[in-house]
């Protein structure tokens, strides 16, 4: 049994020189912390690889913990329209 079972596992080590299209569709924020860690990880020292994981691993806890404020406040916004509109709704 193994830990991600069959799915398939996203390879973010890929160099940035692909066409400037494919990060299109990402957050804005992703682009900018790849850019700032560096471009060429092959050149970079394992401690540096170290230092640019941890990075990656902050800013995307960041962003979990932002979402997840969002997530809550807008349940909070919707119990608040609820009672407003008489609707029961029990979770």
């Amino acid at each position: 049994m193994g830990f991600f079972g069959n799915r398939k596992i996203l390879d973010l080590t890929e160099k940035e020189d692909e066409s400037p299209g494919e990060y299109a569709e990402n957050p804005a924020g992703v682009v900018e912390l790849s850019k700032a860690l560096g471009e060429n990880s092959e050149q970079l020292s394992s401690e540096e690889k170290k230092k640019r994981f941890v990075k990656r691993i902050i800013f995307l806890t960041e962003k979990i913990d932002d979402l997840s404020n969002q997530i809550y406040h807008l349940q909070q916004r919707i119990e608040v329209l609820e009672k407003k509109s008489g609707i029961n709704h029990t979770a």
